[in-house]
């Protein structure tokens, strides 16, 4: 009876500690991968003075930066929990820079997002393209050079104008409003063709 005790013991052991590994890697995996969506992100504002065709911007990048610390603390919790080592002081202090990066969080976003980017690229001969954006909640903005290249048909085939301004821009061209309508309009009656068919 005891020796089946102590190996029900060592599985929940065991699986207790491949969860937190999981955890732990996914908690890191998710830091790393914001860390490169901001690099990339302010990049793409700096060379803004280039001209690009169109931007990609966020109203989540940079505020995402301050929930890391709180990601990272999250982990080391779960680690330190694993080894029987979280205190109720060592909790308390968790949950309240969790709380404090929340709130910085919640401020930044309003900052940032609400006002920052918004004025940034419209200072510099941006607007806002909802239909070249992708619906999902945390998914970036897309800011067009020309408002000509953002048509309500090219809703359905966003990544393909994209895919068509990147050559453009590859060539060093910059299509005019009605080249780019009279694309946007073939890649929109190609799709429609696409998806009629099923």
């Amino acid at each position: 009876m005891a020796s089946n005790e102590a190996s029900v013991s060592n599985v929940e052991k065991k699986n207790g500690l491949f969860s937190t590994l999981v955890s732990v890697l996914i908690l890191i995996g998710a830091s790393v991968y914001i860390l490169v969506e901001i690099f990339f992100s302010v990049n793409q504002l700096l060379s803004i003075s280039a001209r690009p065709l169109y931007l990609i911007g966020s109203h989540n990048l940079i505020p995402l930066l301050i929930l890391i610390p709180g990601l990272l603390l999250i982990a080391l919790g779960i680690i330190f929990k694993q080894l029987n080592r979280m205190t109720p002081k060592m909790y308390d202090w968790v949950f309240k820079l969790l709380f404090y990066s929340f709130i910085l969080f919640v401020l930044t976003r309003i900052l940032y997002g609400g006002f920052f980017v918004d004025r940034y690229m419209s200072n510099h001969g941006y607007s806002y393209c909802n239909p070249l954006t992708s619906v999902s909640a945390l998914s970036p903005q897309i800011w067009v050079s020309d408002p000509g290249y953002c048509l309500e048909d090219s809703r359905n085939v966003s990544s393909e104008v994209r895919d068509w301004l990147d050559t453009q821009m590859a060539a060093g061209e910059r299509p005019t409003a009605a080249e780019a309508e009279q694309q946007i309009k073939q890649l929109a009656q190609d799709y429609q063709k696409r998806f009629n068919r099923f």
